[in-house]
């Protein structure tokens, strides 16, 4: 049997071909992966939470922002040192309680 110069060549365009096949099949979907993508979800407890969650932070950082008057703090901390700082628990339990 003789085989000449074109079958090689035949042969190698073949292997060519497939070769750029899988690597262009392999771009495509290299393309899909770039996508972006939106996901629903429907779970309204979920929803309430978050409302939540936003609701509380924006009133942590007003309360943060509020601050307090440099006469307010120099006297707590007068007090303090003198030993006539007094804690009312009855006003911290019903800050706890009420809010």
């Amino acid at each position: 049997m003789r085989v000449g110069v074109g079958y090689y060549n035949l042969e190698m365009m073949k292997n060519y071909k497939q070769k750029n096949q899988t690597i262009d099949k392999n771009k495509k979907s290299n393309k899909v992966d770039k996508m972006d993508s939106i996901k629903i979800d429907t779970n309204p407890e979920k929803a309430r939470e978050t409302a939540f969650a936003k609701e509380l932070s924006k009133t942590i950082v007003e309360e943060i922002k509020q601050g307090y008057a440099k006469q307010d703090i120099e006297s707590l901390r007068g007090k303090i040192k003198s030993g006539h700082y007094e804690i009312d628990v009855n006003n911290i339990a019903e800050k706890i309680l009420v809010g």
